[in-house]
């Protein structure tokens, strides 16, 4: 009988789970609220965070320290065809990893254009033009700070925003701060990185080899005529997505801007309209309901198996592929990308790379300064300058007090600065390791500034409710005294 209660399904269909074993609805229960985890934003900054203090921890133990240099500095390699296809880690990471990472990226930009709470134009201009803000006045800083010195090749570090630890961070306050916050700093992060893949291609890549550039362009037409044409399956877009990323390769430009540009040729259509979708799904309802009268088990019965998949097809033609890759890539640049990229390029030795010299140097000063102060002033005024000279329009529930706090997380380069770090400081080993003290330094700062900033507005707000209130109950009794 114990076999019969825990391997076969028990009787009757109305509770959600009718058809799991007891066995399998515990193991449903402890991985419900697992998924539920994984699937919130606040994760990906948990492993970030996670990922660079093991970087660090492992860089800074003088007993593996070694080890650490030596993973990174390591190769991997694949194995096709009796072709043995080997790079370094630093290759996977930074070119592979981070290409799928700016596909990932360019698709939410995609969505959120085409159908996002920014459709209308002037909030866009308005969140378009405090990132403008959010990049000049840090680049302004960091340009007079290192006029005398030979760092001004680095400025590309101050620029970008890491969309998933900023966002991340954002979550802490998530049953206090309304929806449109986040739209707003994850479209804020998104020109940001905009301006920094633009700033890669044009100065951080070797002299472009104009002759790769006529494949990738060929490519990009036939990537055009495909969405066109409304073909979607995935596996060709694939296949022209990794010649894409070789030609671009070639032509000394960073695969990363490959990424972004089959993003922006990915179908935003679906292939039916909604009608169909609920005509289709009728139909599928009223045939099944039969099926199951006549035969309870969809096991005894492929025709309920094919109604299903019927419904399967409607679901995925009235879906876009912008939305169904983007879901899909969600998880795995959240849970793998990220984390991975932090621990290869986040490792700083802290007990060699903290001294008087590191601290007390342009480098780690200018980018710490233009990237904790700098961007939440920078996208704060310009914000207010779009809002005065009326170029644009403020979201739903938002204020400027709430641009300057989300300016503050705004200064958490960290992905995209330790990349462009990467790209300044290929030979330079001991600026190498400033920078990224800085990166590490200013992330810190950012979240410390930010927690204290909501901490100190908050008390602000509540003194201020409560004196409000206090005077209206003095004014009500002196009111009624009067009258009596």
């Amino acid at each position: 009988m114990k076999r019969k209660k825990i391997f076969f399904p028990p009787k009757g269909e109305s509770a959600q789970h009718a058809y799991h074993s007891i066995l399998e609805k515990k193991i449903k229960e402890i991985n419900y609220p697992f998924k539920e985890f994984i699937n919130h934003q606040i994760l990906g900054s948990s492993l970030l965070i996670l990922a660079t203090i093991i970087a660090v921890t492992w860089a800074s133990l003088p007993e593996f320290s070694a080890s650490y240099l030596n993973f990174v500095k390591g190769t991997f390699g694949i194995h096709v065809f009796e072709i043995d296809y080997i790079k370094p880690i630093t290759f996977w990471v930074n070119d592979i990893f981070l290409t799928v990472f700016f596909f990932f990226i360019g698709l939410e930009v995609k969505k959120e254009f085409i159908g996002g709470e920014t459709a209308n134009y002037k909030k866009v201009f308005l969140i378009g033009f405090s990132a403008v803000g959010g990049v000049l006045l840090p680049l302004a800083i960091f340009t007079i700070l290192n006029l005398d010195s030979n760092m001004l090749q680095a400025w590309g570090i101050v620029i970008p925003t890491d969309t998933a630890f900023a966002l991340g961070i954002l979550c802490l306050f998530k049953k206090v701060l309304p929806k449109q916050a986040f739209v707003f700093l994850a479209l804020l992060a998104v020109f940001d990185d905009l301006i920094a893949i633009i700033v890669i291609a044009l100065f951080y890549s070797n002299s472009v080899n104009l002759l790769w550039l006529l494949p990738a362009m060929g490519t990009l037409i036939v990537l055009l005529f495909l969405n066109y044409i409304g073909y979607r399956k995935f596996s060709l877009y694939l296949i022209l997505g990794v010649l894409l990323w070789v030609f671009v390769e070639q032509a000394n430009i960073h695969g990363s801007i490959a990424g972004i540009l089959m993003a922006c040729l990915i179908p935003s259509r679906p292939e039916v309209g909604p009608n169909f979708f609920i005509s289709t799904m009728k139909k599928v309802i009223k045939k099944f309901e039969i099926r199951k009268e006549q035969i309870p088990k969809i096991i005894e019965d492929p025709s309920q198996f094919e109604i299903l998949m019927t419904a399967k097809k409607a679901v995925d033609k009235t879906t876009t592929p912008v939305q169904k890759w983007s879901r899909n890539l969600d998880l795995p640049v959240t849970l793998v990308v990220l984390p991975i990229f932090a621990l290869v390029n986040s490792g700083v030795n802290l007990k060699q790379d903290l001294s008087t010299n590191v601290i007390s140097s342009t480098l780690f000063i200018s980018i710490i300064v233009a990237l904790s102060i700098g961007k939440p002033v920078g996208i704060t005024l310009f914000g207010f300058l779009a809002l005065k000279l009326k170029w644009g329009v403020m979201l739903n529930k938002m204020n400027l007090r709430l641009i300057f706090f989300i300016g503050i997380f705004a200064g958490i380069g960290f992905t995209m600065s330790l990349f462009i770090t990467s790209l300044s400081f290929t030979q330079q080993l001991n600026n190498l390791a400033i920078a990224k003290t800085a990166i590490l330094t200013s992330t810190s700062l950012s979240i410390f500034a930010g927690l204290l900033f909501f901490m100190i507005d908050n008390f602000c707000r509540k003194t201020i409710k409560t004196f409000e209130n206090n005077k209206l109950k003095k004014h009500t009794v002196t009111t009624e005294l009067q009258n009596n």
